[in-house]
């Protein structure tokens, strides 16, 4: 996860050489560790988040389906009733 990476380590060279964990003693070398990086911006190892771009979706959908509830979708999702004011006898 990555809140458990406490401190990236870079080489002179700008390549990453290990990583020392928040939950962990030893540190990782960059030989056993396979990392990808999303839209990285020079030597920042950490990057974007790829599910960034979601969040403001996942948001809004999970707003709906709080405030949507089947009680409320039933009760009001009928449509907008009319009534006809002329009498007929």
């Amino acid at each position: 996860m990555p809140w458990t990476i406490a401190q990236m380590h870079i080489d002179p060279h700008g390549q990453l050489d290990y990583i020392e964990q928040t939950t962990q003693r030893e540190p990782l070398t960059a030989d056993r560790l396979v990392w990808y990086v999303n839209d990285q911006e020079g030597s920042n190892w950490a990057g974007i988040s790829m599910l960034r771009a979601a969040f403001g979706i996942w948001l809004l959908k999970n707003e709906a389906l709080r405030v949507c509830t089947p009680r409320v979708s039933g009760r009001f999702g009928m449509g907008v009733p009319s009534v006809d004011g002329a009498a007929r006898c």
